[in-house]
């Protein structure tokens, strides 16, 4: 709509503002103020912005003179000169055409060259008319919104090729300081507790928090996950199943999708999963993948947690039982040969007294 009202004959940014107002006054991210000329309202993610149309079409036409242009593209600074090369290639060309047209008297033919030109010649030169023309409406059409989202779309275009990493910087306080006093012993960090929580909400950060907990922020490969919940299956068919095909393939078994649906399906891991929230479902599973929200896998975890210290229980009781046999055996033979040792000893004494 901005780049429209550029390209229209006596458009301005009342004109804009107008249509901007009649063409979005329903949408829900959008509002105005009455008593406020020239302004209007976008909710924005971190909250609402307030807009003032004067100047937007102006600014977004970004003209320059092509005095200023040809200038400064040829200056002894290759990166200056690049920067402007493409303008002049592009731009020049049509203000060259328009000025010699405005300035000059246009040329008279006389009748004969006219009729001597050939019908090859007449197609080329009608050919480099429409070029030139159509260099002259691209050259025209050029704003900086135009500019904006090229070098938008080309930006995304490389970043989808990648996988990008960000690093959220959040400062704990606005004066750049560690330490509440540096001075001391033990010296406090500052830390804002308001400005750290603007700053997490402008980033976004508590939105992509919120938006990856309603989706399936808990992901595992289906092996993975497998190995890690397989010890909530009670003793029964499909658990002695698997162990016999454990035991028989070892570490080359291949877990697929089937396995773990039946394991999220079975009625002892069913019954631990907490009820859908408005009919969603709780778990997806993947061609590789099994994906989970942050209910489902927190009532996993505790009741794996459960069975885990049950085992433990059970593996350490075993333990200190051996323990305490084993030294119970070896006191028990000790004591023998204690006793042996002491019998010994009163026979011997009682023999020489007689």
């Amino acid at each position: 709509m901005l780049d429209e009202e550029c390209f229209v004959v006596g458009g301005s940014s009342t004109t804009w503002h107008t249509k901007l107002l009649r063409g979005h006054e329903k949408h829900s991210h959008f509002s105005f103020v009455k008593h406020l000329q020239n302004t209007f309202v976008v909710q924005h993610f971190a909250g609402p912005v307030t807009y003032n149309s004067e100047g937007f079409v102006e600014k977004n036409k970004d003209r320059l003179t092509q005095d200023l242009v040809r200038c400064l593209s040829g200056s002894s600074w290759p990166f200056l000169s690049d920067l402007f090369s493409e303008r002049v290639g592009s731009k020049g060309l049509s203000d060259t055409v328009g000025s010699r047209n405005s300035t000059k008297e246009p040329m008279t033919r006389s009748p004969s060259m006219a009729m001597s030109r050939s019908p090859g010649m007449v197609s080329r030169t009608n050919s480099m008319v429409s070029k030139t023309n159509s260099v002259r409406v691209r050259a025209q059409r050029v704003t900086v919104s135009s500019e904006f989202r090229q070098q938008l779309q080309e930006l995304m275009s490389q970043i989808r090729t990648t996988a990008p990493h960000f690093v959220r910087c959040i400062k704990p306080n606005p004066q750049n300081r560690p330490y509440v006093d540096a001075s001391a012993p033990e010296p406090k960090p500052l830390l804002e507790r308001r400005s750290v929580a603007e700053q997490l909400r402008y980033q976004g950060v508590l939105e992509a928090i919120r938006v990856a907990r309603a989706g399936y922020p808990v992901r595992f490969l289906l092996a993975d996950f497998f190995a890690d919940f397989r010890c909530l299956l009670e003793r029964g068919e499909f658990r002695d199943e698997l162990e016999a095909k454990l035991a028989k393939a070892g570490d080359d078994v291949e877990i697929g999708a089937a396995e773990v649906r039946q394991l999220l399906q079975a009625p002892e891991v069913s019954s631990l999963l907490p009820a859908p929230e408005r009919g969603a479902q709780e778990w997806a599973i993947g061609r590789s993948r099994v994906f989970l929200k942050q209910r489902p896998f927190g009532a996993l975890r505790a009741a794996q947690a459960r069975v885990r210290n049950a085992g433990a229980m059970r593996l350490q009781a075993a333990w200190r039982g051996r323990e305490a046999r084993r030294v119970a055996g070896t006191r028990r033979r000790a004591l023998v040969v204690l006793q042996a040792c002491f019998r010994g000893y009163a026979a011997r004494k009682r023999a020489a007294f007689w």
